[in-house]
């Protein structure tokens, strides 16, 4: 009933602009409406900007300290991603994902919604969702 309600919930934000703060999360309706403020069509469901190979090496240099030291930890995690079909992912704080390992199915499957090494991955890009919410 949670999901359905959810769902009710979120399909009248989209189309009416209406939500009831005492049905939602706080942050999720905060989340909502920076959304919304952005213009992210809320149907589209995938990734806009992906950096092309040059400009995604020259994010990858601007975070080589992120890198240095969190890659060795992702490192770590591979074989454990791999067999729970989950991915592995080191995101920067702009919101550029620089590195994801783990299963290949799960990381095809992502890549339908163009969720790969070089999208920017925040809520003024793709709307609601755990790294832009984080961020």
């Amino acid at each position: 009933m949670e999901t359905t309600l959810s769902l009710k919930t979120w399909n009248r934000f989209v189309h009416e602009g209406v939500l009831d703060p005492s049905r939602i999360n706080k942050r999720l309706a905060e989340s909502w409406y920076r959304s919304r403020e952005a213009q992210v069509n809320p149907h589209f469901g995938k990734g806009r900007s992906i950096l092309p190979p040059d400009l995604l090496i020259s994010q990858k240099e601007k975070n080589a300290l992120l890198q240095t030291i969190a890659l060795p930890h992702l490192d770590k995690l591979k074989q454990f991603s791999k067999d729970l079909g989950m991915i592995a992912l080191l995101i920067d704080p702009e919101g550029y994902v620089l590195s994801m390992s783990g299963n290949p199915q799960t990381k095809n499957e992502a890549a339908q919604i163009n969720f790969v090494e070089g999208v920017r991955w925040t809520e003024d890009e793709v709307g609601t969702n755990a790294i832009g919410t984080a961020r």
